[in-house]
């Protein structure tokens, strides 16, 4: 007799296999990326009334597309119809990286980028050498990037003094 035969009249219990936190989500989703706890680390903090994930990439082997698609499977955040997010029960999913591995994902970019962004004018761009990127002058200081790709703007207008951010940035849309 099984165990739903023998509860007759009860709601059965269903065990589940699937995890059951976020935390275990994300590190079953990293097991079946083929990445270790030594690659990428996941850690919780309090936040209130909602709960707050630490993703910290270790390793500069890994893709950070496939990390970042993890992540925002297993984020959750309620807003309301303004758009503004509502308080308690949400789930706030960050990605760091380690400092070493910032440092091998700015150094693809970097000399390059430091001469590009000398020669930037108001009137044109620069294209990168492998053509995938072009910068423009954003402001006094500020420069904004161009994805040739994803026909596509990166995340966010830096300032000409964030050459490493730049970088990095264009590296983790390299990925995609």
């Amino acid at each position: 007799m099984s165990h739903i035969e023998q509860n007759r009249g009860v709601s059965p219990v269903i065990y589940s296999p699937q995890p059951v936190t976020v935390v275990e989500q994300l590190q079953q989703g990293l097991v079946a990326l083929h990445y270790t706890r030594r690659q990428v680390s996941v850690r919780r903090k309090p936040c209130g009334y909602s709960q707050s994930i630490d993703m910290t990439i270790r390793d500069a082997g890994v893709n950070f597309a496939k990390v970042d698609e993890l992540a925002r499977r297993c984020e959750a955040i309620s807003r309301d119809g303004g758009g503004e997010i509502l308080e308690g029960g949400n789930t706030y999913v960050s990605i760091r990286l380690a400092g070493d591995v910032e440092a091998a994902w700015a150094a693809t970019y970097l000399p390059e980028l430091t001469a590009l962004i000398g020669g930037l004018t108001a009137d044109w761009g620069e294209r990168t050498a492998d053509g995938n990127y072009v910068l423009f002058l954003h402001g006094r200081n500020g420069v904004k990037i161009w994805h040739e790709k994803t026909n596509n703007w990166l995340e966010c207008t830096f300032s000409k003094l964030d050459e490493t951010g730049m970088a990095v940035a264009m590296h983790k849309a390299a990925q995609v």
